[in-house]
């Protein structure tokens, strides 16, 4: 992992963070800055790039494709903040996972995102 840019502001609790992963597992938490907007927090992959707006996202996965999954808050959190959302960015194209609990995995055979539960058995994997 290669941290691209940080940058915060504890006056106002704003920032922006860019971080380029080529393999492996990362699960990443992302705090107040991710509740500004879906681009504080920036994801490089070699397959996709991911927005993140408040919530913890898993990522494992090497150049032959990446796994990408919410786990963090959903709509009804109690922090009274907004919905958490993980958007994925493939060659121009915007999917959006905004179900806590879901997924997908990304390819270059299959460079899509079609998120869908994530069952008991990837979670042991990860």
């Amino acid at each position: 992992m290669v941290i691209d840019e940080f940058v915060y502001n504890p006056a106002t609790g704003t920032g922006k963070i860019t971080a380029s992963v080529t393999r492996g597992t990362l699960r990443l938490i992302s705090g107040r800055i991710a509740r500004q907007e879906q681009e504080a927090i920036r994801i490089k992959l070699p397959v996709a790039t991911v927005g993140i707006r408040g919530s913890m996202v898993v990522f494992s996965g090497g150049p032959n494709g990446f796994f990408i999954g919410l786990f963090g808050v959903g709509p009804d959190n109690s922090a009274d903040r907004p919905q958490s959302l993980v958007t994925v960015l493939i060659n121009g194209v915007l999917y959006e996972i905004f179900r806590t609990g879901w997924g997908c995995t990304v390819s270059p055979s299959d460079p899509t995102c079609k998120a869908q539960p994530v069952g008991p058995e990837l979670l042991q994997q990860l």
